[in-house]
């Protein structure tokens, strides 16, 4: 019990620094004005009355219009299309860098939580867009998801956009290591090409 409490206390202090100092410092213009008989802080005339108060009032007013302006700007973020970007690399014995063998630009995203299997789908829809295989075979603790960005273009506006790409440990048949797949807006089977790397 003891650990946790001792654990909760770094906690709060590495997260609640500027807490943990202003109280000492409170404490010490306190201490101050009953020294000098209240003309830091309770006298009608102290310096707390004329000079610090209104910064004070001031400095909450900025703080609340920040607080608002954060929560709309989150609000409008949450609210935003989502893309996807999925990109599949694959390295043949004796390379020493990877390649990109398959790549989805801005595809849909209902949701961030889907980002994983959307892409396991797309992956397979490249692959055979008649007859999608869904054993792709990639190493599953190397999923790499990239920071959500904020990105605009001409079609869509603003859009949360976020990268997953997919380590391939078996190449698919109909695949070569010296070309890729790509797959581009509006998305038909027509709409995937080839590009030479």
């Amino acid at each position: 019990m003891s650990t946790m409490l001792a654990d909760i206390a770094r906690f709060a202090f590495k997260t609640r620094k500027p807490f943990f100092i202003a109280i000492p410092v409170i404490i010490l213009f306190a201490f101050c004005d009953i020294i000098f008989h209240g003309t830091l802080l309770s006298a009608e005339d102290s310096i707390w009355s004329k000079t610090i108060n209104p910064w004070i009032n001031i400095a909450t007013l900025v703080i609340a219009a920040a607080v608002w302006f954060g929560e709309i700007y989150q609000d409008w973020k949450n609210d935003l299309p989502k893309r996807l970007t999925v990109l599949f690399q694959y390295r043949t014995d004796g390379e020493e860098k990877y390649c990109i063998v398959m790549r989805c630009e801005k595809a849909h995203l209902a949701d961030m939580a889907d980002v994983r299997a959307l892409g396991q789908q797309i992956g397979s829809q490249l692959v055979n867009p008649d007859e999608p295989d869904r054993t792709l075979s990639f190493i599953a603790p190397r999923v790499e998801q990239s920071d959500r960005n904020i990105l605009f273009d001409d079609v869509d506006g603003f859009f949360q956009h976020q990268v997953v790409t997919f380590t391939l440990n078996k190449l698919p048949d109909n695949l070569k290591s010296s070309e890729c797949k790509v797959w581009r807006h509006p998305f038909a089977k027509e709409d995937i090409t080839v590009t030479k790397i």
